[in-house]
């Protein structure tokens, strides 16, 4: 992805919090050091998202093979639509710590997600033929309520690609 392409997504996006009831946070946190650390938040959570410039037959094609899959959370291909520019959004996604989620969603591993609880699926991003040799962006901004938002750019700009719990 250029500059100018990651650029505007950004402004997409940002444009969005508003309309969310949503705004932007700085990443800082702290938290009080116990010999258990397990369970605390350090940071406010964040939404991101994934994605690619396509040509029209290459956004049916990527459909067609998200669908057979089993991976569309779209029922119908005229409803996965380019943001701008013939850039679409891939998947929309929330996490309340930053890092490592992003890097999992691109591989296609046997079984469940090492460290992860057994209904947290990625969208195995390397299974996809259709995608294979294309840039791929990815944008993550951190917000005061990260599940509204993820909830809204759902809505306001559709995702094809769902989660899997197994190989695809």
């Amino acid at each position: 992805m250029n500059l100018n392409i990651m650029k505007k997504i950004i402004a997409l996006v940002s444009k969005q919090l508003s309309p969310a009831g949503c705004k932007k946070c700085h990443a800082f946190g702290s938290f009080k050091n116990e010999a258990n650390n397990k369970r605390k938040s350090i940071m406010p959570g964040a939404v991101y998202g994934f994605f690619v410039r396509l040509t029209s037959a290459e956004a049916k094609a990527l459909f067609a093979e998200a669908t057979s899959k089993g991976a569309a959370k779209l029922s119908r291909e005229e409803e996965f639509k380019p943001m701008f520019d013939a850039v679409y959004p891939l998947y929309w996604g929330k996490d309340k710590s930053l890092g490592a989620r992003l890097h999992n969603h691109l591989n296609n591993p046997d079984g469940k997600v090492e460290g992860k609880k057994s209904g947290t699926g990625i969208i195995r991003l390397c299974a996809y033929s259709c995608l294979h040799g294309k840039n791929i962006g990815c944008y993550c901004v951190v917000v005061d309520d990260f599940k509204k938002f993820e909830k809204h750019l759902h809505t306001a700009y559709k995702d094809l690609l769902k989660t899997k719990q197994s190989k695809i």
